[in-house]
């Protein structure tokens, strides 16, 4: 007997192992089936989506700007300056003239410099160089002294713009700018709010069943409102 119920229980046990996989495949079955439903989207109008895009292309535009900023930034940096030609690249050429001009010196008097190029012409073309930066620095200078400063410059045409002088974004710096609200200069009426015949769909009553109370007032029967009539000169 006892042999029999250990025979019954070991032919019961891949039973209840075989019902553990099935539930564990209907579980994963139910999540593939769950995975692959796709989202649902949120319904906008084109002129919405048109909306979006301009303000995702705006924010690519300044996302660019910030990024080549940042890499000038640091290239000026390492290098020094590149919007202008200004006094520190001429001292960079000076200095740099200085050097070859040693170096031409130290050639003609040792000959240990076998291999080296010779520098000669390098003094000579920084020489040029150098002329050519010095006169466009001094020009530029005197130019400024009589250069007519333009309003437009400054405040665009009529006032209506900032100009290419007078901007400054560093005037900004102390604000947190938000988007302006913008309003649609096409609607044909403003929206009214809390409007008591929103939900009415036959609208105002139009007073057409009127009641009199005495001579000088009457009721409307349909919506209860009093009217006070002014008596007549006789």
């Amino acid at each position: 007997m006892a042999n029999r119920k250990q025979r019954t229980a070991v032919a019961d046990a891949p039973s209840a192992e075989g019902a553990i996989k099935a539930d564990e495949s209907a579980d994963d079955h139910q999540t593939r089936a769950l995975a692959i439903v796709p989202p649902t989207k949120r319904t906008i109008t084109r002129t919405q989506a048109n909306d979006i895009l301009k303000a995702s292309a705006v924010e690519k535009f300044h996302a660019a700007k910030r990024k080549q900023e940042a890499s000038r930034a640091e290239f000026e940096a390492a290098f020094g300056r590149t919007d202008r030609i200004d006094d520190g690249l001429l001292r960079d050429l000076q200095a740099l003239q200085m050097r070859f001009a040693a170096i031409n010196a130290r050639q003609h008097a040792s000959s240990s410099h076998y291999g080296e190029p010779k520098v000669s012409r390098f003094v000579s073309q920084l020489g040029t160089m150098i002329g050519d930066i010095s006169a466009h620095l001094a020009t530029d200078r005197a130019l400024q002294l009589f250069e007519p400063v333009r309003e437009s410059d400054y405040i665009g045409y009529a006032g209506s713009a900032v100009g290419p002088r007078g901007l400054d974004e560093n005037a900004l710096s102390e604000y947190d700018i938000v988007d302006d609200v913008r309003v649609n200069a096409n609607a044909e009426a403003e929206e009214i709010e809390d409007d008591p015949y929103e939900d009415d769909d036959e609208g105002p009553c139009l007073h057409q069943n009127l009641v009199a109370l005495d001579e000088n007032e009457k009721v409307c029967a349909d919506c209860d409102e009093s009217f006070t009539i002014a008596a007549q000169a006789s």
